[in-house]
Order: structure tokens, then sequence, then C-alpha cells
């Protein structure tokens, strides 16, 4: 329901994938032609993006260990118009869970962590009926269980968590979502679960044992696992809102942990995946094939991995003010990393883009966040008009695959800015659009709670428990008012 946890889900979606059709284009950027025109094409891809004022940034790909663009564009900081350069550090959100994923399979490798290993293990204080089921693997594959960590508690004081051990307490007690491994759900939980495992059995604060086991090795002097008031040479966090202008948003950024916060540059970036997949710096190829293959027990070794044509490692990061994507093609070696200082999935949106052109097939064109182009539509066309066509409207627009994560951000910056009845009507569009979430129903009820309208939150938070009745900000929601789900 909260903005904060409406963008984070939104921005934290995807660890890494195989996918794709045979490169079309294998091979052909060592010709210079076939390189010049590619580059022109990615610059035409960013273009769009600047166009609308949406992407700052820098865009690196590196093809094999050759540098074959590096452009940076826009503002590091509006207020004192500083520019975006090469070295400028950017927050990169969840591909932050990529280098606690190498740390624990470091470990694994050494012979101090077991995958299987449970929780029971290391005596962090969760119940025997959780602590003797989830393991490793299901953390690292979020199989765990686990809720994600955007509760109540969070929102109302996650910036004063300023570590592992502030976090850790959040859902210690939680129930789990089901039982470990039957399902996935994403959580950022379960990655501070593992932090706490790296801190157990190494004796060290995770950032010292990042710095220890990956950051020294790889040779990453411009990565930074630190509050962000201590990372030096950053770019500030901007929001694109909905009415396509940039909020400065640095102050309300999320601290640091093993589940995201770190800030990096692109040359750090591809060195460290250079690193990880192409020698034995950081770990062997028997975690190499673990963790592509999602952490599975499947038979595929690395060098099959690395062979195949359709093989592509994709990383991506968000929240506020955050917008980080790496595409890796393992077969070919060519590196795609855009790190932006602006938000709403912008670095994926010109990544996977350039990948297609890589790929020789048609990009899509560019677009603007589902939330944008509905707030538009909304201004444009009246409230009438945005309850009955507005399904329809989005279709003829070309947005066939987006979550209920944009409509619940626009409803709650609406709300935000004191447009309660347009709020509503956008967060209950939303319910129309994903009845099957519960999230929807939740945000509305939230937005009735909070407005004094105690019978329509009530009866939303119970449609919210309806579809999933272990919903936590929904129980905690009626708790608040008094009333049993």
């Amino acid at each position: 329901m909260f903005d904060l946890k409406a963008v984070s889900l939104v921005g934290c979606i995807v660890l890494s994938s195989m996918f794709g059709h045979a490169m079309a284009n294998q091979g052909a950027l060592a010709e210079p032609s076939a390189r010049e025109a590619f580059l022109r094409s990615t610059e035409g891809i960013i273009d769009a993006y600047r166009e609308a004022d949406w992407f700052t940034g820098t865009v690196a790909i590196f093809d094999g260990d050759a540098l074959i663009f590096d452009q940076s564009y826009g503002l590091a900081d509006i207020s004192q118009n500083i520019a975006n350069e090469s070295n400028t550090r950017i927050r990169i959100g969840s591909i932050n869970k990529h280098f606690t994923a190498a740390l624990v399979l470091r470990l694994v490798q050494r012979g101090e962590l077991g995958i299987d290993d449970t929780l029971a293990r290391f005596d962090l204080g969760f119940p025997d009926a959780i602590a003797n089921q989830v393991s490793l693997r299901h953390l690292l594959s979020h199989r765990s269980g686990f809720e994600d960590i955007f509760t109540e508690e969070y929102r109302k004081t996650y910036k004063s968590l300023e570590s592992i051990s502030d976090k850790l307490p959040l859902l210690l007690d939680a129930p789990l979502r089901f039982e470990p491994g039957s399902d996935r759900h994403y959580s950022n939980y379960g990655y501070i679960v593992l932090g706490a495992v790296v801190e157990r059995v190494t004796g060290k604060a995770f950032g010292v044992a990042l710095e220890d086991e990956i950051l020294e090795p790889a040779g990453l002097n411009d990565t930074f696992y630190a509050l962000t008031a201590d990372v030096p040479g950053k770019a500030r966090s901007y929001r694109f809102t909905y009415a396509g202008n940039k909020q400065d948003r640095t102050g309300d950024l999320e601290n640091v942990t093993p589940d995201g916060g770190m800030y990096s540059t692109p040359a750090d970036l591809i060195e460290f995946f250079s690193k990880l997949f192409y020698s034995d710096a950081i770990i062997n190829d028997e975690m190499k094939a673990l963790m592509a293959n999602g952490y599975s027990d499947r038979d595929i070794s690395w060098g099959e991995v690395l062979e195949s044509p359709t093989a592509v490692w994709s990383s991506y990061g968000g929240g506020p003010g955050v917008s980080a994507a790496l595409e890796l093609l393992l077969k070919d070696r060519l590196f795609i990393v855009v790190l932006a200082n602006t938000d709403a999935l912008v670095a994926e949106q010109i990544s996977q883009r350039v990948v297609a052109l890589y790929r020789g097939e048609e990009p899509e064109p560019a677009q603007l966040p589902v939330s944008v182009f509905a707030y538009q539509y909304l201004a444009e066309h009246g409230a009438e008009t945005f309850s009955s066509q507005f399904e329809e409207a989005l279709g003829s627009a070309g947005y066939a695959d987006f979550s209920d994560a944009w409509l619940n951000r626009l409803g709650f910056e609406l709300y935000g800015r004191g447009e309660t009845e347009r709020a509503l009507l956008v967060l209950k569009k939303n319910a129309e659009l994903f009845p099957q979430e519960e999230n929807t129903f939740d945000s509305i009820a939230y937005v009735y709670e909070k407005i004094g309208d105690e019978a329509a939150a009530i009866a939303n938070y119970r449609k919210a428990l309806a579809i999933n009745p272990e919903f936590t900000s929904s129980l905690e929601g009626l708790a608040r008012l008094g009333k049993q789900p």
C-alpha cells in the first residue's frame, strides 16, 4: 500500500534468467561498420528516454575486453549543476544481491557453509519450525517463504535501520508465506538473513567480509557498501514523478544492507561480473553453474551455460530515485550496463532494447511509465472517461505487460499531494485491472483509513485478506482499527 513498498516491489523483481532467440548478430560487432550502426542505434534508444527528461546516468558497453560505448547524461546533482560522469557512483539497487550471493557461494566453495544448511545451524533467533526448514539454497533463490521486509513497522522506522541487526528482528517471528521450496516469492528480507549468516560464520561485519572476499579480490575501487551519506562522488537520486518532473529522493533512501543500497560505476560492475564469470578469482565453475541455474541441482555445467547461444545474465535494481541494469550475453561476452539516478525502471527499459538491437530484432518504441501515461490520460480526459475507457487506452498505446505497482504508485503520489479523490479513482481502477492482487485492495483501504472512512477501510482490508489471509499489511490495518479479519 505505502509508496515505498510499491516502488521496492517494482524495482526489485529480477535476479537472473536464461532466455532469448539465437544471437542474430553473434560476432558481428567485430566489423567496424556493423559496430558503428549498432552504436548509432543505441544512441537513438537512449535519446528517446533523455528527450522525455526521464533518463539521467551512464551507459557503458564492453565487447569482450574492449570498451565500445561510454556515455554519461544529465546531472548527478541538479541543485549544484554537477554533471554525471563515467566515474560518478550511482546506486545499484538489487544488483547488490549478486555481490551477497557471490560471497555466500565463496564460503560454500571453501566448505565454511553448505548450500543446504538450514538456519538452525546459525542460531539467529528464528523459531525452530522456521529454522529447521529454511536453507541457504531457499534464501538465495527466493524460495524460503519469507515475506518481503516492507511491514508497517519498517515503513515507519526504515531510516533508522542501519544494519543487519536492526532489520533482522522485523520478521523473526512472522509465519512463512509457504513451505520452503514449494513456491517463489521475492524477498529482500531473505538476503538480509543471508547477511546475518555471513556475519555469524566469518565473525566480521558484513561490509568488512564483502570488502575482504569480493571487492578487494575483484579490484573494485568505486563500489561502496556504505551509508549514503558516506559515499563520495555519488549521484543524488531523483524520482520521475507522475507529472514527468524530477523530485530529489536522496534523503528517503533505504540504508544499505545485503539486499540493496550499494553504489558503483559501470566499469566496476563490468569488472565484477567479468571476474565472477570469466575467472576463478571469486568462485569456481561449480559455484557459477549453481548461480546460473537458479541455485537448483539441475545437471547443467558452467561450460554448457557459456556455450549456449541464448544465455543472457540479467540483473536489475530499483527503488525511489534508483534504476540499474546489467545485461551480459555470456557466450559473446557482451556487457551492457545502464545506471540511472532516476527511477521507474528506466535503466532496464534501455538495456533490454539494446539487447534486442544486438540480436537483430526491432526494439520496442520507448514508453513512458504506466503511472505517467495514466496521469496524462486522466488529466486530459477526466474521471468518467478514465473509469470507463482507461484499460482500452492502455492497450491502444501498447502497454501489454505491467504490474499493479504502477497505478499503486500513482495513487499514492496523488494522495501524498492532497488529491484524494483522484487517488482513490486510480487505486480502484487498479483493483479492477488486478482483482487477484491483495495489495490493490489494501492500498484502497489504507487511503480510506487515513481520511477517516473506517467502514470503507475495513471492507477493503477484508477484500485483501480474502485473497491472502496472511497478508501482513491488511492484518495490521484491521488491528489498528480494532477489528478482526
